[in-house]
C-alpha cells in the first residue's frame, strides 16, 4: 500500500491497472455500492480496487472478493473474465484540483452459488447504501454510474478486449 500523498502523485502521472467485480447471485441480481469516496462519488458501482504490484488479477480478484465482500473461495461458482474497459474521471481520492483519474479495468464475472455469503456490513464500510438490482432496473437509474452500466451494454461500447 502507497501513503496517500505518495498514491496522488502516481495518480497525476500514470494510469491505474484495476479490477471490477460485477457480482451476481444464481437469479442473476448485480450488488451494487453507493461510493462515498472520489471518484463517482455518489454513484452506485460495482466492488473493485487497483490491482497492486506484483499481484496477478486473479489474486486481486479474490483480495477483493474476501477483503471487500467478505466472501470466501467456496462460496464462487464461476468467475470469467468479461474484458478490458477504461475509466477516466476528472476526480481523486483526495479531490485535489486538476488530478484526474484514469484505470484500465479489467471486469471479471463472478456468480456466487448464495448471495447470503457476501458480508454487506463489510461492502458497506465503503459504500453508503448497498443493493441487489436486476440489470434491468440497474440500467433505468440515474444514481447507477454509466461506467458501471457500461458492463451491460450488448455494443460493449467501452470495451477494448472482450472474451466471449
Amino acid at each position: 500500500m502507497l501513503a496517500p500523498e505518495r498514491y496522488i502523485e502516481v495518480i497525476r502521472d500514470t494510469q491505474l491497472v484495476s479490477v471490477d467485480l460485477i457480482v451476481t447471485g444464481p437469479e442473476g441480481r448485480v450488488l451494487l455500492g453507493k461510493r462515498v469516496n472520489e471518484p463517482a462519488q455518489g454513484f452506485f458501482f460495482v466492488p473493485g480496487s487497483r490491482i497492486y504490484k506484483n499481484e496477478t488479477l486473479d489474486q486481486g480478484s479474490r483480495r477483493v472478493l474476501r477483503d471487500e465482500l467478505g466472501v470466501g473461495a467456496l462460496a464462487v461458482k464461476c468467475m470469467y473474465f468479461l474484458g478490458v474497459y477504461e475509466h477516466m474521471y476528472p476526480t481523486n481520492f483526495l479531490k485535489r484540483k486538476d488530478i484526474g483519474t484514469h484505470y484500465v479495468v479489467m471486469a471479471m464475472r463472478v456468480v456466487l452459488f448464495d448471495p447470503e455469503d457476501v458480508d454487506l456490513r463489510v461492502f458497506a464500510q465503503q459504500h453508503s447504501t448497498v443493493a441487489w438490482m436486476t440489470v434491468e432496473e440497474l440500467k433505468k437509474r440515474e444514481d447507477v454510474h454509466p461506467l458501471t452500466k457500461a458492463y451491460f451494454q450488448n455494443d460493449a461500447s467501452n470495451c477494448f478486449f472482450k472474451v466471449r
